[in-house]
């Protein structure tokens, strides 16, 4: 007997969840995973490309980074105004802080500012995108009384 994986996969369920409603779940997670990865790359590649021009990269990436938060909401079937804006919008800026100050301390090493600005802009993204998915996730689950 062979199972495909899609099969097997349907059949996990998230704890407290209805059998039928898992499939979606898994779909909007994938989802919302290809979304943050493809920001990810997406910004990384900007802010090394612009790095050596001073704020173009931070002009460029953060409206990608709030395009990615809402991105996620949607990709969920879920409104925009259901991400915590004021908690993403402090990780998008707290990684503009550390990209600021990665770029002034290496501004003189013109590959390694410039990749360490990349990383940074990709580590960022990633964690705005988890925490997005993960605040979304918390927010669908019924509280327990």
């Amino acid at each position: 007997m062979h199972v495909s994986p899609c099969s097997a996969s349907a059949r996990v369920r998230r704890p407290g969840a209805p059998g039928p409603a898992r499939a979606p779940y898994v779909v909007r997670v994938r989802l919302s995973r290809i979304l943050t990865h493809t920001f990810a790359a997406a910004t990384t590649v900007v802010s090394f490309v612009t790095e050596p021009i001073p704020a173009l990269d931070e002009i460029l990436v953060v409206p990608m980074q709030y395009t990615l938060a809402g991105a996620i909401a949607l990709s969920r079937g879920q409104s925009p105004l259901k991400v915590p804006w004021g908690r993403a919008s402090l990780i998008i800026w707290g990684g503009v802080a550390v990209r600021f100050v990665s770029e002034t301390l290496l501004r003189t090493t013109p590959i390694v500012g410039m990749a360490s600005n990349a990383l940074l802009t990709l580590a960022s993204t990633e964690i705005l995108g988890r925490y997005v998915d993960g605040a979304l996730d918390r927010a669908e689950q019924p509280s327990v009384a």
